[in-house]
């Protein structure tokens, strides 16, 4: 899911996190994909990443089946029944910028206490209110990821993109992984750690590591530096899953490790 400023219906949440180099130096790519229906006119959705100098990266906006094809295979961490019948090219600039993306007007910024100065920016039709319950929003995220980078995903009554919001970030901690996945679509502040039902395909990837579930890309992105060639994760459809990141020792998926075995390796 995501947390949202005000109440929205969000489905079909899947996402990624790749762990690449660029220019010597490590770069984690992050991509995030729902479809969401808003309740109150404008809304938005709060994204935060572990790390500095935050970039939209281009191409990602431009496909229909990428996210699919990459966590469709996934194995869930329940067992449900069920009945069966390139190089990368970024926009905007360092610091703050709003700009158009695909489905969505995104705000990036480095500090979660810059976003309500450049909301008037956004297009009114997709434009949230700036409200109380915003304000209360910002003030959350400064307090608890005060040192993270945020993407604010601005859409007007609803979003169905066939596409992810995907972003490049330099991460404090090359060691790790981290996805977004606080959640939260009704208006209100979540609570970090709360048990919430979940509803995430999680996919993770290593620049140069053979992995469990090769990607056979219908979208033709086959050897972009944001497309990994294999992936590890799993589809995360707990009831009752603590709220927060999904956060992984990159060395839990050099190693392969999938489903439960990769979910009880999160931190």
């Amino acid at each position: 899911m995501c947390v949202t400023a005000n109440p929205a219906v969000i489905h079909s949440t899947r996402t990624y996190v790749y762990a690449t180099e660029l220019g010597g130096s490590p770069v984690h790519v992050c991509g995030y994909q729902n479809e969401a229906r808003t309740l109150d006119g404008g809304n938005c959705m709060f994204l935060n990443f572990a790390g500095s100098d935050l970039r939209l990266v281009r191409g990602p906006e431009h496909t229909r089946r990428f996210m699919r094809d990459m966590t469709d295979e996934l194995p869930e961490l329940v067992y449900v029944p069920r009945m069966r019948g390139g190089s990368f090219s970024f926009g905007g600039t360092r610091g703050l910028s709003v700009e158009d993306y695909g489905d969505y007007t995104v705000i990036l910024a480095q500090e979660a206490g810059d976003i309500l100065s450049v909301l008037d920016q956004v297009p009114a039709r997709r434009r949230p209110t700036s409200s109380s319950r915003l304000r209360d929003m910002v003030d959350f995220y400064m307090s608890w990821f005060g040192r993270d980078s945020f993407v604010l995903a601005c859409f007007d009554g609803s979003a169905k993109p066939k596409h992810p919001i995907t972003v490049s970030y330099q991460p404090r901690n090359a060691g790790v992984l981290t996805i977004p996945g606080l959640d939260g679509h009704d208006g209100e502040v979540p609570t970090i750690g709360a048990p919430v039902y979940r509803d995430f395909k999680v996919a993770f990837a290593v620049n140069g590591v053979q992995l469990p579930y090769a990607v056979r890309y219908d979208d033709h992105v086959d050897g972009m530096s944001w497309a990994p060639s294999s992936v590890t994760g799993f589809a995360d459809n707990r009831p009752d899953g603590p709220n927060g990141d999904y956060v992984v020792p990159i060395e839990a998926v050099r190693q392969g490790l999938q489903g439960r075995e990769l979910a009880a390796a999160l931190l």
